[in-house]
C-alpha cells in the first residue's frame, strides 16, 4: 500500500513545483523534481512536524554521509550561512536523510538528493522554509548548498555537491559547507545511489 501511495505522490510533488517554478533552467539545481527512498524514517517525531527541529547549530560541525560508494565528509561553517547549516544540522540530527536517494547526478555540475522516501515526511517538509542566507562563498567543486525553486526564501530539505566549479550559480545558491574528505567518493555517485546513514559526527 506504501508503495502505491508513494507513486503517486511523486508526480503531484513535480506538478507542484512546475506550477511554482516555471522559469527554472534545466542546468540548475532544482528542488522538486522526484524522490525515493529505501527505508521508512518515521522513528523522530520531528519527520512529521518541522516545528520540532529548530535547534541552533554549532559553528562549525562535521557530517558524515554512508553512501553506497564510500563515506563523505561534509564540514559546515554555520558563519557562512546560519539559516542553512542550522537546517542542515536537524535534518541530518533527526535522521531524515538515512535511506535518502540522489536522485539527480551530472558529470561535470553536480549531484543532488534530499527528498525522503515516507511521503508522509515529504509532506510535512515541503512547505517547512528557511529565510534565504546571503552568498559570501561560491560555488566551487566540493561545496555544498541547497537547492531551491526560483523564488525566494524557498529552501527546504533538497541539497548538492558541486562537482565542479559552478559559479554561475553564486547569484543565489548559498554555500553552507564543503566536502573535506570523501571527493572521489563524490565523484563516483550516480542516480540511485543511497545515503545509507547521516550524522554529526563533531560539534
Amino acid at each position: 500500500m506504501k508503495t502505491t501511495l508513494f507513486r503517486g505522490f511523486i508526480p503531484a510533488i513535480a506538478a507542484l513545483s512546475i506550477a511554482l517554478v516555471p522559469a527554472v533552467r534545466a542546468d540548475e539545481p532544482v528542488a522538486g523534481n522526484q524522490a525515493t527512498s529505501s527505508v521508512d524514517n518515521t522513528s523522530h517525531p520531528a519527520l512529521l512536524d518541522p516545528s520540532l527541529a529548530t535547534e541552533r547549530a554549532p559553528e562549525a560541525f562535521r557530517v558524515k554521509l554512508d553512501t553506497t560508494q564510500g563515506d563523505v565528509v561534509i564540514l559546515v561553517n554555520r558563519a557562512w550561512a546560519p539559516n542553512g547549516a542550522d537546517r542542515f544540522y536537524n535534518l541530518v540530527r533527526i535522521g531524515y536523510f538515512d535511506g535518502v536517494v540522489f536522485y539527480r547526478a551530472i558529470r561535470g555540475f553536480m549531484i543532488q538528493g534530499g527528498f525522503n522516501g515516507d511521503p508522509d515526511v515529504t509532506a510535512a517538509w515541503s512547505n517547512a522554509r528557511i529565510s534565504d542566507d546571503p552568498v559570501q562563498q561560491s560555488n566551487t567543486r566540493g561545496m555544498v548548498t541547497f537547492a531551491q525553486p526560483s523564488m525566494p526564501n524557498a529552501r527546504t530539505t533538497q541539497f548538492f555537491i558541486n562537482l565542479v566549479d559552478n559559479l554561475r550559480l553564486d547569484h543565489n545558491y548559498t554555500i553552507f559547507g564543503e566536502v573535506s574528505a570523501g571527493m572521489d567518493v563524490v565523484d563516483r555517485v550516480v542516480e540511485g545511489q543511497v545515503i545509507s546513514r547521516a550524522r554529526v559526527v563533531d560539534e
